[in-house]
């Protein structure tokens, strides 16, 4: 069974929003807590303002996209192991100061169905 885990994270400080290299940091610590860890990694940073992260875990991956006039910022999560959606959102609302977070998880059958 797989686990893809979507946050919507809200009131986030928009400073660290606008800054790959504290995006990288979430991103280190997230992973951190789920028993993988990053074969590769993109960030860019769009003018005027915002990031995107992507990176390729060893268990699946990890996206991040901000957008800092809003103070606001998604992520989503994949991973065929372990990942614990209340830590991660824990992770996220200390590094990026977010008041409000709405998380959804889904889980993933990789039981090799046909059926659509």
């Amino acid at each position: 069974m797989a686990l893809e885990i979507l946050i919507d994270a809200y009131g986030c400080d928009s400073v660290a929003l606008d800054d790959e290299e504290r995006i990288r940091e979430v991103a280190t610590q997230i992973v951190d807590g789920m028993e993988s860890r990053i074969l590769d990694q993109r960030v860019h940073h769009f003018t005027p303002q915002g990031v995107t992260y992507v990176a390729i875990l060893s268990t699946s991956h990890l996206a991040i996209h901000t957008w800092p006039e809003s103070c606001y910022a998604a992520i989503d999560v994949f991973s065929c192991t372990h990942a614990n959606p209340k830590q991660i959102e824990a992770s996220i609302r200390r590094a990026l100061g977010t008041t409000r977070c709405r998380m959804q998880c889904i889980e993933r059958d990789t039981g090799g169905s046909n059926e659509l």
